[in-house]
This record gives structure tokens, C-alpha cells and sequence, in this order.
């Protein structure tokens, strides 16, 4: 903690990578440095148990999960994990163990929910699935000089309904009161600049960037980048009709095998992304920089950990997308108040034991786990919905 602030800091000390000529943000075969990330119930409160609390987090005799302790007294805890610039997660500002525990485990394919002995997922990062739409300053931005650079002006609607009569409809901004249900009307519609057809229909379309990365065009399925969990109630949703994915909900378009399939993927992933599992796995790989947020860039939605529709046979995907039918219209609560949303809870049981096969005995740990989540500080962001603090 800085002395002259009071403010949480951090210190990172790390050896220089050898190969100096790897782009900024590029994956590599490199393997990610394992890390002790530490979190302490409160501030030391004197040097002398500041220099106790180090050398306690610096004893690396046990690695994993372990409890950090100085004399009898408990004062946090450390886990081992990745510092990988793919993403990953991390355990940053987690107050409870058990919850780090059990999302470090779901972005490997394990749901480690004690007293149940651990069951495998098939889980992937959501980017080997399909392609991220674009920036927002590539739909309605302008250069340094003040050019336009996207090719729409955007304006919001009178009333959503209304983006029925919209060419060009976007799906840009958020309205809790409106982004309940899994299916969500655009808000906003764009007017093409002049001289910039060419480029609108490109977004429209979908094109492949400077960094050879394909960019998905207008479509149903939107993610939530900026996922105000005490607030907002979606982790992602679907547009009625294809909808150009906005600041607030870059849009997402799947690439199965069979491109026929790709409607059944979209309602297969806005399904999970907002099962219990599917929104803790979105916290765990986001910033956490502001009490009750979740956030995360255009290029970096990819890193979400999702169930992996490649490994799940067709029927099941298929049952997972009549699901998200049956579910659609169902109000769903605030992401931080998931603990008492009973139409969360359902979808949570028909995903994972009607449809995947999982032991019914795992509900039980689950909803623990939904319980121990939603009391988390960065989750309820000062708002005491839960029922414990942590």
C-alpha cells in the first residue's frame, strides 16, 4: 500500500523475455510464468508485520492454494497461477479462495466444487469459436484530424420497437431496464457518412483488418463488454434480427464446420454466458479495476472461457439452443443478485444436468458457489444485496 496515498499498489518483478522481437500482445509458444498472487484481508498495520506478511508470501514451501498467516492470526491467502499475456484470469481482489479456486479450475476444464469431486467440462476461449466484431471507432469514430474513420453516424432511437424501420440497426448502448431477457431490440441505427458506402456495408459485412484478423459483420449474437454486474442482469444476448454490435455490445459470430449451424452455436453461447458459470468465468478473465465492474476490450472478449460447442455433439447443441428458446423471455435478475434469481438457477440445472449429463449431485456445491460469488466485494460493488459480507 503506498504510504503517501493509502491506495492498493503493486510491485511486479520479472526477467526480461529473451526474444525481443515478439509483437506486443501476440500468443506464442512461450510458456506463461507461474505466479504467487497474494491477497490480504486488510492492511498491515505496522512495518513490522508489513516485513512478517512478506516473508510469509514469499515462502514458496507449498504451492497451489495455502493460507497466509503470521504468528496464529490469519491474514489472507495465495494461490499459484499464470501471468499470461493471453489471458487466463486472475485471482486479483478475490476475497474468497474457494471461488478463485473454483474459476481457475473451469478455464482448465475442471468444475472443482467441493464436497464433489471434481468433474470435467469441455471448456475453450470463446475466440476459437468464431470472430469478434469491430471497435466502436471503426463504426462512427474520426481520425485525429477530425475525418470521419467509421462510416455511420449513430443515433438512438425514439423507442426500440422502432428499429424495425432502421436499414443499418445497431445494437449500441446499455438500459438495464430494457436488457433483462436474453433477447435484446437494438437501441440505436446508423446513417452512412458521406462518401462511405463502400466502408458500411464492409462493417455490415464483416472484413479482415491490417493484423489479418477476420472481423465479424452485423449479427444476433452481442457480448457485453462493460458488464456492470450489480446492475445489469446479461452477460450476453441476442438481437430479434442481425444487428451491427455497438460500444456496449461488440457483436460475436461463430464459425462452426457447417455454416448452417451457426444459429444454433449463437443461442448455445448467449445460454451459457449467462448460466452462473458462464458469468464467473466472464469476471475471472476481466478487470476488476472498478468496484462492481467487469470489463474488458473489443479484442479481449475472445479470452472468455465458454463451453467448447466443437467437442459437444450436435444434439446436445441443439438442445442447448431450444433451451435458450424455452428461457428468452425470462427476466433474469441483476448478475450480483444471481443467488435468489430462480430463473438463473433453472437455466444453471437444465444446462448442466438435463442437457450435459452432469451428476445432479453438483447442483447443490454450484449453488454454494453462486452464493459465495455474488458475496464477493468486486461483484456487489458496494451495493449489499447479498446476504454476507465478505
Amino acid at each position: 500500500f503506498s504510504a503517501d496515498t493509502g491506495m492498493a499498489e503493486a510491485i511486479i518483478v520479472a526477467t526480461r523475455r529473451a526474444d525481443q522481437n515478439i509483437p506486443p500482445g501476440e500468443v506464442t509458444d512461450i510458456d506463461p510464468a507461474e505466479t504467487t498472487y497474494a491477497i490480504l484481508r486488510s492492511r498491515p498495520t505496522t512495518s513490522a508485520a508489513a516485513v512478517e506478511t512478506a516473508r510469509t508470501v514469499a515462502d514458496t514451501s507449498s504451492s497451489g492454494l495455502r493460507q497466509l498467516s503470521v504468528g496464529d492470526q490469519s491474514v489472507g491467502w495465495a494461490i499459484t497461477a499464470k501471468l499470461d499475456p493471453a489471458g487466463g484470469g486472475h485471482p486479483s481482489g478475490v476475497a474468497n479462495p474457494a471461488v478463485a479456486q473454483a474459476a481457475q479450475a473451469l478455464t482448465g476444464g475442471d468444475l472443482d466444487l467441493p464436497p464433489h469431486q471434481p468433474v470435467g467440462l469441455p471448456v475453450i476461449e470463446l475466440r476459437h469459436l468464431g470472430s469478434r466484431g469491430p471497435v466502436d471507432r471503426d463504426i462512427n469514430g474520426k481520425t485525429n484530424k477530425g475525418d470521419p474513420r467509421g462510416p455511420f453516424d449513430v443515433e438512438k432511437l425514439a423507442t426500440r420497437e422502432t428499429y424495425a424501420l432502421s436499414n443499418w440497426p445497431i445494437l449500441w448502448s446499455h438500459d438495464n431496464r430494457q436488457e433483462t431477457t436474453m433477447v435484446v431490440l437494438p437501441c440505436s441505427q446508423g446513417t452512412v457518412r458521406p462518401d462511405m458506402g463502400d466502408k458500411a456495408y464492409q462493417i455490415w459485412e464483416g472484413f479482415v483488418n491490417k493484423n489479418d484478423e477476420p472481423i465479424a459483420g452485423a449479427g444476433r449474437l452481442h457480448i457485453n463488454r462493460d458488464f456492470r454486474l450489480n446492475s445489469q442482469s446479461l452477460g450476453a444476448c441476442l438481437t430479434p434480427e442481425p444487428a451491427i454490435g455497438g460500444r456496449a455490445w461488440p457483436s460475436f459470430a461463430p464459425t462452426p464446420t457447417d455454416t448452417a449451424d451457426e444459429p444454433l452455436w449463437e443461442k448455445a453461447l448467449a445460454l451459457w454466458l449467462n448460466t452462473t458459470l458462464g458469468l464467473i468465468a466472464r469476471w475471472w478473465v476481466s478487470s476488476r479495476q472498478h468496484e462492481g465492474r467487469a470489463s474488458l476490450t473489443v479484442s479481449t472478449i475472445g479470452n472468455i472461457p465458454v463451453l467448447d460447442l466443437r467437442e459437444v455433439p450436435r444434439t446436445k447443441i441443439e438442445n442447448l439452443a431450444a433451451l435458450c428458446d424455452e428461457y428468452y423471455a425470462e427476466p433474469l435478475l441483476a448478475a450480483n443478485e444471481a443467488f435468489h434469481d430462480s430463473a438463473r438457477t433453472e437455466m444453471d440445472r437444465a444446462v448442466l444436468h438435463e442437457v450435459l449429463g452432469l451428476p445432479e449431485t453438483i447442483l447443490g456445491p454450484l449453488a454454494t458457489l453462486r452464493l459465495q460469488w455474488c458475496a464477493e466485494p468486486s461483484v456487489q460493488g458496494g451495493k449489499q444485496t447479498g446476504p454476507f459480507d465478505v
